[in-house]
């Protein structure tokens, strides 16, 4: 088990590495939210499923019932 933990670090490590590197924070001290998920869900829910949009991106941000916790999620369509 101690490897796996040892492990998992590294490559959290690696990837807010190559965050940093392109330019990424990857513990930014706020996060702007674009839309709500209201309207988010009003405004794509004419998009069938699996279709994709391209150039655009969502801000949003929200609390997850399922977890004690608070999610932020940036959303690109490409």
């Amino acid at each position: 088990m101690c490897f796996l933990l040892q492990q998992y670090y590294e490559n959290r490590l690696k990837t807010l590495d190559s965050l940093k590197a392109t330019g990424v924070n990857p513990y930014p001290h706020k996060f702007l939210v674009g839309i709500s998920v209201a309207e988010y869900i009003e405004k794509y829910k004419a998009l069938s499923n699996g279709e994709k949009l391209t150039d655009v991106a969502e801000c949003l941000a929200g609390n997850s019932f399922c977890f004690p916790l608070v999610v932020f999620l940036t959303w690109r369509f490409i």
